[in-house]
């Protein structure tokens, strides 16, 4: 029987033009090789003999409307590429291999599961399937692809498709796993592969999907020209013989058959059905016309490929210059931004009337927002011309997110809504990655449930997906209780300028890009994002990175891994209406070392149990209160309630706020509290104040002295520490000595490199922030200059030659940080630089220097 397989008719493409050289490829190859005679022997054992004997046949179930794979025609016989396997299967074994006929797939599946047929001839493997088949090897594979009308322009994978109708056969097992992997997508069950096609085309259904062949020939077979490939899947179909489930000897036998079938008789059948076909020799007016085509082909090849090299010089240009705009345009647009957001951060810390604080507030939250833009305008820049890219730095995972929890607690503040930050214990602290970037994604997620949280709170929890060796993959996710989103537009959240619905830019305003770089950032980072909620009901959204993990010895020496909290003889009372906060601190205390913590979650009930506990004779040790726990007694008044009451009196008390007020902590201290902090809770924080209260140590880091607060060291030693600004814009000038003085430290202004290197050669510094664009001479040059010194004879410019340099520049693209530290620089810092971000990075490189135990090892802790 002569069986063509004829190409569906395309319009030009590159499809085409692949599908034309493998015709002429194969054609090549029929004219040199010959048809080589396979032997149709097969070793099968004494038990497999016996066995086949015994049964006499095989039956099979087969797929009746499945071509070019298989169907059953008109004279009810099997034909397709399947029986023609199964044919020469059938040469090789002495029993009979019978056709059970079905109307459809499905009922042969059914014939399979209840054992009215042996085998299935063609299938692929899944789980469900497995419960009443076994698999043999595959004997034949495909590429699973989408089809769809004309108008459809591409569809990239499955997950196009969600909240859209594909029609896939029922029975297939392609339903299986697209609704464990793509829940969103609508399935809609068909009866074929031409049922499928067909209510495609009458736009019943979006798009159907099956193996790359069946498509092809049935499109052709049904003269559908309005459909055509719209995508690939990421499916494979990996064919095999299903054997029912209790004749493993049978499983042996067909293993036997596909192994012993030869490359020639494997290839001769799929030709016969892929391929024209030749009678009578070579035809060797086919012959021409092919070379003909190939060299057609050749011809279009060479054209594509100069058109190619000239779009990509042309589009190389094109990002270059676009590229260049984006630092000009970043440059002259953050050096005044600079101004604008440091001098209002200035003039919200002075006495303003009402209407002067509002208006002023008003700026600030524009500037804000306008920088925001301009940061991800940046990183989408980067995006398209793929050159994100992540460093690789040591850092301390738990300082990160207590960082970032400070930039996230104000607005949070400011909105009334309470935020959490937990990490799990097992989570690893000392890390290797990118600290900016997870900050950035951190903050992008934060930022988000606050704007969409009117009231309620904020929950950031950092677990431990998988520990491998050397890595670790952590799962990061931001819980809010706000407005929540509805199921089908979860995928789309994730694409660039997309946000819920239009409403939500106008109500809450942002420019959609915030989400689309955190998915790419995830996926640098070997990870994924994605969001669970509903309507009404909040959001969490969550994202997986994967990290280094530092070297033991840095694990060992660093002073967080030699300071241990033994709260094992401490019984710990946490109060707080919170049961977030109060599940944190008992994971965070049950780490330490606490086996008797206990929960209230208000005054009356703390109170019961304190006094219970007193007339048992197992008093509390220590109490963690939280300050507003409406309704009811405040967090103060039952403190002093604590310390009026003799049985209870000794119980230490630690007070937790996330709104706290000038005066607090003098009044606090009159009423007997022991330690005041602040919310978010910081781990580290939290551990120190412990250690102070319960063991009674006196510590090196801010939390000493009468009442513990985060201030208690503040200001005693930044007096004694000096700063040299080289800067040329007199605006930034006068900004960035504002904040730095405010800060408490003494500041020294240059206009330019030459300036800062004569004050550097007359007066001591501990520091330098250096602008990188300046007249006479720039930072770079400067910087450069200045790290010359350790070679010089000059002992005093030598130790100078080591002060921490950091940049601070209005450039911020690609390269610009590379730029810098080549220079010799410390660290970057893009402007318009916030106060407490300026803050952190002084904090962090004077703590990296000797600056901080040379200046304080005399001074007393203020009191606070």
């Amino acid at each position: 029987m002569n069986r063509h397989w004829n190409k569906p008719h395309f319009s030009t493409s590159i499809e085409t033009i692949k599908l034309l050289i493998a015709l002429t490829m194969l054609f090549a190859c029929l004219l040199l090789s010959s048809i080589a005679q396979s032997s149709t022997n097969i070793d099968l054992s004494d038990e497999e003999k016996e066995h086949l004997a015994a049964k006499g046949r095989v039956t099979m179930c087969v797929d009746p409307d499945w071509m070019p794979y298989e169907r059953i025609d008109e004279q009810g016989k099997h034909v397709g590429i399947a029986a023609d396997f199964m044919s020469e299967f059938q040469k090789r074994i002495p029993v009979p291999i019978e056709l059970v006929l079905t109307e459809n797939w499905k009922e042969s599946l059914e014939a399979a599961k209840s054992r009215q047929c042996d085998i299935l001839s063609l299938l692929n493997e899944s789980p469900q399937r497995r419960e009443f088949l076994n698999f043999t090897e595959p004997y034949l594979t495909d590429s699973v692809v989408l089809v769809a009308r004309n108008d459809v322009f591409y569809l990239d994978g499955l997950e196009a498709l969600s909240g859209r109708k594909l029609g896939v056969v029922d029975g297939y097992v392609y339903e299986e796993k697209i609704r464990k992997q793509y829940p969103e997508i609508i399935i809609i069950p068909v009866k074929s592969v031409g049922d499928a096609l067909r209510k495609v085309s009458d736009g019943k259904l979006y798009a159907t999907l099956d193996a790359l062949f069946i498509i092809t020939s049935s499109i052709q077979e049904l003269g559908l020209s309005n459909l055509k490939i719209a995508g690939q899947t990421g499916l494979d179909n990996a064919f095999r013989v299903g054997v029912r489930k209790d004749d493993p000897i049978l499983l042996s036998v067909f293993d036997k058959l596909i192994k012993n079938l030869d490359d020639t008789t494997r290839n001769a059948i799929l030709r016969s059905w892929y391929t024209l076909k030749f009678q009578h020799g070579t035809d060797w007016r086919i012959v021409w016309r092919v070379t003909a085509i190939a060299i057609i082909i050749l011809c279009l090849l060479g054209y594509i490929t100069l058109s190619t090299r000239r779009f990509n010089r042309k589009l190389a240009k094109a990002n270059q210059a676009k590229s260049q705009f984006l630092a000009n345009m970043s440059h002259e647009i953050r050096t005044p931004m600079n101004g604008i957001i440091g001098m209002t951060s200035l003039l919200l810390d002075t006495d303003l009337q009402p209407e002067q604080r509002d208006f002023t507030e008003t700026v600030q939250t524009s500037a804000d927002g306008l920088l925001a833009i301009i940061n991800d305008i940046l990183d989408f820049s980067k995006i398209e011309s793929g050159k994100l890219d992540l460093e690789k730095l040591s850092f301390n995972l738990r300082h990160t997110l207590e960082d970032t929890s400070d930039i996230l607690a104000l607005r949070a503040d400011q909105k009334g809504l309470e935020i959490i930050c937990q990490i799990d214990p097992e989570v690893p602290s000392l890390l290797i990655g990118d600290p900016g970037r997870l900050r950035q994604m951190i903050i992008n997620l934060g930022n988000n449930a606050i704007k969409f949280t009117e009231q309620g709170e904020i929950s950031i929890t950092i677990s431990l997906k998988e520990d491998l060796d050397s890595e670790v993959m952590l799962r990061f996710s931001v819980k809010d209780s706000g407005i929540g989103i509805s199921q089908g537009l979860h995928q789309s959240l994730f694409n660039l300028f997309t946000q819920a619905d239009y409403s939500t830019t106008r109500k809450y305003g942002g420019s959609g890009l915030g989400l689309a770089i955190s998915k790419q950032l995830s996926e640098l980072m070997g990870g994924n994002i994605g969001v669970n909620s509903t309507p009404g009901h909040g959001a969490t959204f969550w994202f997986t990175a994967k990290f280094g993990k530092q070297s033991q010895i840095n694990q060992e020496t660093k002073p967080e891994a030699q300071t241990s909290l033994d709260l094992s003889h401490c019984r710990l009372l946490a109060v707080d209406d919170n049961a977030t906060n109060r599940s944190y601190l008992k994971k965070v205390a049950t780490a330490w070392g606490c086996q008797n913590f206990t929960e209230a979650a208000n005054g009356n009930t703390a109170l019961e149990i304190l006094r219970g506990a007193a007339k048992a004779g197992q008093p509390f040790d220590l109490a963690i209160i939280d300050l507003l726990m409406p309704p009811g007694m405040t967090g103060e008044a039952l403190g002093s309630m604590i310390k009026q009451d003799s049985e209870i009196g000794d119980t230490k008390l630690i007070m937790m706020t996330s709104i706290g007020s000038r005066g607090d902590a003098a009044r606090l201290a009159s009423k007997g509290f022991a330690a005041y902090l602040y919310k978010p809770i910081k781990e580290t924080i939290l551990k120190k104040c412990l250690e102070a209260v319960v063991h009674g140590r006196q510590l090196e880091g801010p939390e000493v002295g009468s009442l513990i607060t985060r201030h208690s060291l503040a200001e005693s030693y930044k007096q004694e520490i000096r700063i040299l600004v080289a800067e040329d814009n007199i605006i930034n000038q006068k900004v960035t000595k504002a904040i730095l003085e405010k800060l408490g430290y003494r500041v020294e202004i240059s206009a330019n490199g030459q300036e800062a290197l004569q004050s550097l050669q007359s007066m001591p510094f501990d520091l330098i922030i250096m602008d990188c664009e300046m007249p006479e001479m720039d930072g770079y040059e400067a910087t450069r200059r200045i790290r010359a010194w350790k070679d010089g004879e000059d002992e005093e410019l030598r130790q100078k030659s080591n002060l921490p340099i950091i940049a601070m520049t209005a450039h911020a693209i690609e390269g610009e940080r590379e730029k810098c530290i080549e220079a010799g620089m410390d660290d970057f810092l893009s402007k318009p630089a916030k106060p407490e971000n300026l803050a952190e990075l002084i904090k962090i490189w004077l703590s990296r220097s000797d600056v901080i135990e040379t200046k304080t090892t005399d001074l007393q802790p203020r009191q606070e």
